[in-house]
């Protein structure tokens, strides 16, 4: 289906949530700079990001972190801080979490 991305194992999913983080780092600098309301097609179509069993996917995310992160990484996987970020993030960005 066009305009979706599925992942189908937590690898992706990490990868998923880091590149969504960046984008709503975008929008929000986008934000910021316009101003109150915001042209929407500035910011950016809507993207609606549907999560499964939220708190068993936090948990593969930290496991999976522990196991690829090298000597200098943060110790929380950058995934799991994009999580919390874009759950907050909402109608403004037009990021919305269902």
């Amino acid at each position: 289906i066009g305009g979706v991305t599925y992942c189908r194992d937590i690898a992706d999913i990490h990868d998923a949530l880091v590149e969504l983080g960046m984008e709503g780092r975008r929008r929000v600098r986008v934000a910021d700079e316009r101003g109150i309301d915001p042209d929407p097609d500035a910011i950016g179509p809507r993207l609606l990001i549907l999560l499964e069993e939220v708190n068993a996917t936090m948990r593969q995310l930290a496991r999976y972190w522990d196991r690829i992160r090298e000597s200098g990484d943060p110790k929380t996987s950058p995934a799991i801080d994009v999580l919390m970020e874009i759950l907050f993030m909402g109608r403004q960005v037009r990021m919305h979490v269902l």
